[in-house]
């Protein structure tokens, strides 16, 4: 009787063992999914915080520099909107393993957001010069990769903020980072800058235009100026370019390169654009119904219009609201959109 017992109490303690085996590797599994991003398999924000922390401190006690790097993905809402999320996610997944093969193991790469990613890198021996290092991560990325029966290539833009600098505190490393990078897309994409006290005032100057500019359109501050288009041959006006304006009423007239960039950046050009066309269409009505004959007004069209799925929609609504036939509107598509 004893010994069954004892048996009794052995199996017991064994499941109760099991369970309690079974229950940590539970919940070390919670704890690694609400620390990792659950796509890319990559640290997410919360740990990509305290490595950081973890490496300024080994910075401080004489690790040698440190090296923040934000990496952002080049139009790719292109990817999700033209191929589909299946495929934006696949090509998320590939970026973030060839990222991670592409540094050493005590490197820390985290995703931070949609398309972007923070690479944390700290200076060791036989560790390659820090411009080469970027450019090797650009050459990563820029590699093929196969989206269904499709071959695409992508290329990013990286922001590198280096710790320990004067103009650099710890806290900001990640901003900085950012604002260098935002600084790469201004320049044409697929390149690296670093971070300067320059692009903090640049990068203030962004954000003041981008919150007047979702004013702007409420309070009826833009204002189109048309140019002739004139028929060589006849020497006659056979159409008008809408060119968009920006009266602020504390900054006067804003010129297009001042807000255009940031109106692309942050989508605002869908809703400034359908404006412009709305406007210009309703003017060419005008201008036919005073007798100045059938003429064709061109507005620009950005590569966010382009890519929006109620493009045709927009365009017919805006002519039969206006009443003019087709032919009467001219698209003319803007760099930016070949360059996408």
């Amino acid at each position: 009787m004893l010994d069954q017992r004892s048996a009794e109490l052995a199996l017991a303690n064994d499941s109760i063992a099991a369970d309690a085996v079974e229950r940590s590797a539970r919940e070390q599994r919670i704890h690694h999914i609400a620390q990792h991003d659950v796509l890319t398999g990559l640290p997410g924000r919360s740990l990509l915080q305290d490595s950081l922390a973890q490496a300024i401190v080994a910075s401080d006690r004489g690790g040698g520099p440190l090296w923040v790097m934000l990496i952002d993905l080049d139009r790719f809402k292109y990817v999700n909107d033209s191929m589909g999320h299946r495929a934006g996610d696949m090509l998320l997944m590939t970026v973030a393993a060839r990222l991670r093969s592409a540094l050493s193991d005590s490197d820390t790469v985290a995703r931070l957001s949609s398309d972007e990613f923070v690479a944390i890198v700290s200076a060791h021996p036989g560790a390659p010069l820090l411009p080469a290092l970027v450019q090797g991560l650009m050459d990563a990325v820029a590699q093929p990769v196969w989206l269904g029966a499709r071959e695409h290539s992508v290329t990013c833009s990286i922001g590198v903020a280096v710790y320990p600098a004067p103009d650099t505190p710890a806290d900001s490393l990640i901003e900085h980072a950012d604002i260098a990078m935002y600084s790469a897309k201004k320049l044409g994409r697929n390149n690296f800058q670093f971070y300067t006290p320059a692009m903090n005032e640049e990068a203030q100057e962004r954000m003041r235009i981008e919150g007047w500019l979702r004013k702007a359109l409420e309070r009826d501050e833009f204002v189109l100026h048309y140019q002739p288009q004139v028929d060589i041959a006849s020497g006659k006006v056979v159409g008008m370019e809408a060119l968009i304006r920006w009266k602020h009423p504390e900054l006067g007239m804003v010129a297009p390169g001042r807000f255009i960039g940031v109106a692309e950046d942050t989508g605002l050009i869908v809703p400034i654009g359908a404006w412009v066309m709305r406007t210009a269409c309703a003017q060419n009505r005008a201008w036919q119904d005073a007798g100045l004959g059938k003429l064709r007004v061109a507005v620009n069209l950005s590569a966010r219009q382009f890519g929006s799925p109620d493009l045709l929609g927009d365009i017919a609504r805006v002519l039969a609201e206006t009443g003019i036939s087709p032919e009467c509107l001219e698209i003319e598509l803007t760099e930016s959109l070949f360059m996408s």
